[in-house]
């Protein structure tokens, strides 16, 4: 199962290798949930600078998003999505922005999913920070934060699973 899903990495990753490939990317999957679950889902940009990820950073935020928004339509009854990717290498950082209008949650007291521990973790290992933000009247707002040094590839060691 380990090898199995180290090869699912490898190959997803692989296939990301600028921050241009994982917006479109995650166009295709919020074009995809629409499709599916017709739950708007908006995805926009801002990129200053050119901050450079591994394959397998760009890949795992890649998942991390799709995650979030399937949590927001599944879990949260949410209606609109919007996923806002911000890079600025000048800043050093990437921000992924996930906000719904679903039912949301208290994110002091709530039982932790292996989906939100895997993102956690992800955002720990990656030396950034995860936040979830309970939205007024509905929804959540979650936001990863990534440090990134411009020039340099940034990566994180695989999960343990």
């Amino acid at each position: 199962m380990r090898r199995e899903l180290r090869r699912f990495l490898a190959d997803g990753a692989s296939r990301l290798k600028t921050i241009p490939d994982l917006v479109a990317q995650l166009q295709g999957i919020s074009r995809h949930f629409e499709t599916q679950s017709r739950v708007r889902c908006q995805v926009d940009d801002s990129i200053a600078g050119s901050p450079i990820l591994s394959s397998e950073v760009l890949f795992r935020v890649c998942r991390f998003t799709e995650e979030l928004i399937g949590n927001a339509i599944r879990h949260g009854a949410a209606q609109t999505v919007r996923i806002h990717l911000e890079a600025d290498a000048a800043l050093s950082t990437v921000w992924v922005t996930v906000e719904d209008d679903g039912m949301g949650f208290d994110p002091d007291n709530h039982s932790k999913g292996f989906g939100l521990q895997n993102m956690s973790a992800f955002a720990r290992r990656s030396k950034g920070s995860l936040s979830l933000v309970r939205r007024q009247p509905r929804g959540m707002s979650i936001r990863l934060s990534i440090p990134v040094t411009p020039g340099k590839e940034v990566a994180v060691v695989y999960f343990d699973y």
